[in-house]
């Protein structure tokens, strides 16, 4: 039976503790090795004992704020190499080529140890191999998360917001730059570090008084929850930002899956998409968004026909392949 590891940056109580992690590059891609289809192969999360032989180690995205987890990955990683197992690094975000990102040093430290480095973007793999890595470089995308829902349609001046709390500040940029003096609703899902950081940030800028919060702590059944409540989703960013300019489209096809208009920043990865929401970095467009997301309804119903191709068992063939 092929072993399989993956180093995850949480401590791990049961193996279903990561289908709830709060990083979604967590959910999307390591979790995915606890469904069926990977019950042919032994999996583990996190065992440093290395007198296991293991056929393929996987090396998921690393937490920052973590020097002693990032030690004791770099070696393991060490040792566990002199056995010649398969190292893939997953990477799903551009801290390699971004000198600023407080994880630069350890994944420059960690690239010499790993076979193969697997992007979530076309984007990530793309910048990559311009600054001339010879490692073998391949893409799997993210899944969207959930069974995709019949549309909504709503008009009732409610939005939803969802995210990892490392989003917060493009939330919070958002919110100063908000185009419309109409009275809406936003529905906020993040974590407990997302909520505070919120909260201390509303108390330094002056808030529309047209805008109304509702704080939720993220789930998978609130997020469903919240999107049967909603007219549209927002997902703001920065395409120019270094830390962002790979991400990967899970937000969107997720959102494109709780069948809402979306909002969103055009990031490459989105691209494909893009005829099918409203770009929310233009603020004319932004502005008619808010006034009646109900105009993009149309769009979404096209846009929901793509996405099938990143539905949870087409990435899974993607991992079963890379495996095989």
């Amino acid at each position: 039976m092929i072993k399989i590891n993956w180093l995850v940056p949480y401590d791990i109580k049961t193996p279903n503790d990561i289908k709830n992690a709060n990083l979604a590059s967590i959910r999307l891609r390591s979790a995915l090795f606890l469904n069926e289809s990977f019950k042919k192969f032994h999996i583990d999360f996190n065992n440093f004992d290395t007198s296991v032989k293991f056929d393929y180690i996987f090396v998921a995205k690393m937490a920052a704020n973590t020097p002693e987890l990032q030690k004791k990955w770099l070696h393991y990683l060490n040792l566990i190499k002199k056995n010649k197992t398969k190292i893939y690094l997953d990477y799903t975000d551009n801290h390699l080529i971004n000198d600023n990102s407080p994880l630069n040093n350890f994944y420059t430290k960690i690239i010499n140890d790993v076979d193969t480095i697997i992007t979530s973007s076309k984007k990530l793999k793309e910048d990559l191999n311009n600054i001339g890595f010879t490692k073998e470089i391949l893409t799997i995308e993210d899944p969207f998360e959930i069974e995709a829902q019949p549309p909504i349609k709503n008009n009732n001046n409610v939005f939803l917001w969802f995210g990892h709390q490392s989003n917060v500040h493009y939330f919070i940029q958002m919110i100063k730059n908000w185009p419309l003096k109409k009275n809406v609703e936003i529905i906020v899902l993040t974590s407990d570090i997302g909520h505070q950081l919120i909260n201390e940030e509303m108390q330094a800028i002056k808030i529309s008084k047209y805008i109304s919060f509702s704080p939720f702590l993220w789930s998978q059944p609130k997020m469903i929850e919240a999107s049967k409540l909603a007219s549209g989703i927002l997902i703001p960013g920065n395409s120019r930002d270094p830390k962002k300019n790979g991400v990967s489209n899970n937000r969107l096809v997720t959102s494109f899956a709780l069948g809402l208009p979306v909002a969103a920043t055009l990031y490459d990865s989105y691209s494909e998409f893009k005829e099918f929401f409203c770009n929310i970095d233009n603020v004319n467009d932004f502005a008619g968004f808010i006034a009646d997301p109900t105009r993009y309804e149309n769009k979404l119903d096209r846009g929901r026909k793509l996405i099938s191709k990143y539905s949870i068992a087409t990435i899974e063939k993607k991992w079963l392949a890379l495996i095989n």
